[in-house]
């Protein structure tokens, strides 16, 4: 998965057909997202700044180059000066054509688009830096879910379920196994309470991905479709799972039964990480 970034202050002038062309492939996809190529111009950008500079630096070598012409014929003297002034304005352009490709957006992979509101960004201004989207592959999705500081006794390896945001009828399995612990940074501002997510971030982070505690990351693989019976048909049928990279979903552990001793320890443990920030 790689992310799609702005790589220069533009309006946006053109999108490519792909961006809304989300039909399916085949029979059994059911996933309509548009699917594009490792080189595909996605969004075109205009600076209208750069490009009257670029006009201007057209300009200024023909002046030169009459100039040095002139001086081939008529002033020898000032032949060497006249060609340095060409090579020097030459260089200048190069390198202004070199941000102006800035102004294409290319897609740094074969994969799917996941970039939702981009359709209806047309002529809308963008940042350089900006974040347009992301390209993914289907083939092999990975979930990383956060969990708080209870869930910090779950086994290695555990079962669990999970849930599409906005599609409450397709139940999905799969296996997580903790990937980090006494973490404060989301792997996602989505995780975050500032938009709709359980976990309260640092007011001071404008990324919205900086916890005020720490919580524990766990990744989910072997994914597998087990509701409703249609999906569980397409997926076996195509091998892709209905799911989106950048989708929310929600993640159910199993915790099991414990020993009361067991949950105070776990408890007075979590207790001690809470209040030493460990």
């Amino acid at each position: 998965m790689q992310a799609l970034f702005a790589g220069i202050d533009g309006f946006v002038s053109e999108l490519s057909p792909a961006i809304t062309d989300t039909s399916p492939r085949s029979p059994g996809d059911i996933l309509a997202v548009p699917r594009v190529t490792k080189g595909t111009i996605l969004v075109r950008e205009q600076n209208t700044d750069l490009s009257s500079q670029y006009e201007q630096l057209l300009a200024d070598e023909q002046r030169l180059i009459i100039r040095r012409n002139i001086a081939l014929t008529k002033d020898p003297g000032e032949l060497q000066l006249a060609q340095e002034s060409v090579l020097g304005i030459q260089r200048q352009i190069e390198n202004m054509r070199k941000r102006m490709q800035d102004l294409e957006l290319k897609s740094p992979m074969s994969g799917a688009l996941v970039a939702p509101d981009l359709e209806s960004r047309k002529q809308a201004f963008l940042k350089v830096g900006e974040k347009v989207g992301l390209v993914a592959s289907l083939d092999k999705l990975i979930i990383r879910a956060a969990a708080a500081n209870e869930l910090g006794g779950l086994d290695t390896e555990s079962q669990v379920e999970i849930r599409v945001d906005g599609q409450p009828e397709l139940l999905l399995t799969g296996h997580a196994h903790q990937a980090a612990a006494g973490s404060t940074q989301l792997p996602s501002a989505a995780l975050g309470y500032q938009v709709g997510g359980e976990f309260n971030t640092s007011p001071e982070d404008r990324q919205g991905t900086q916890t005020t505690e720490n919580y524990f990351e766990y990744r989910i693989d072997q994914i597998e479709v087990k509701e409703p019976r249609a999906a569980v048909e397409r997926w076996k049928s195509t091998g892709r799972l209905p799911l989106l990279p950048g989708q929310r979903v929600v993640v159910r552990f199993n915790l099991g039964s414990k020993p009361i001793a067991s949950q105070v320890w776990t408890s007075l443990l979590q207790l001690f990480q809470r209040k030493f920030h460990i």
